[in-house]
């Protein structure tokens, strides 16, 4: 409980320091709300690994949403196939961070904070390689099997 009442606190903060009065949202309605959208987002960012999946053939057995969210598959890979998968959950979150994007302007709305979380994190997905087995670092290693001429081996 105490974790939530400090959320909202927060939340309240927050709008207050952007000049959203509490007669526009209340805070907890804006936390509930921007966790639920942030939650949405992890969702559609596993839903792209999975589309990739099965696109290319693969068969997938489990997607797991605890620290690091991940889909998992029991099938072998090529280093190309592992590119294409990897690759497609950030991509899939910039997409739809782009398109709500455009389609509205970012205001402090939890709509807002959810685009911006979309973009942010899809970027980081491709980019920074937190660790051994996030997108970005599957990615840079099968770019880097890729221009070794290593496409078509079992990604390991």
């Amino acid at each position: 409980m105490g974790v939530a009442a400090s959320l909202m606190y927060l939340g309240r903060l927050l709008a207050q320091s952007q000049g959203v009065g509490m007669a526009d949202y209340d805070a907890g309605i804006f936390v509930a709300s921007t966790t639920v959208g942030l939650l949405g987002v992890v969702g559609i960012h596993e839903m792209g690994h999975v589309c990739a999946y099965r696109a290319l053939g693969l068969g997938w057995h489990r997607i797991v949403l605890g620290w690091t969210p991940s889909v998992g598959s029991d099938d072998q890979k090529k280093v190309w196939q592992q590119l294409i998968i990897s690759a497609s959950g950030p991509l899939v979150e910039i997409a739809l961070g782009g398109l709500v994007l455009g389609l509205l302007t970012f205001e402090w709305s939890p709509l807002g904070f959810v685009t911006a979380f979309a973009l942010a994190n899809g970027t980081m997905g491709l980019l920074v390689p937190i660790s051994r087995n996030c997108d970005a670092a599957k990615l840079y290693r099968a770019i880097w099997g890729c221009l070794r001429g290593r496409a078509n081996f079992a990604w390991a």
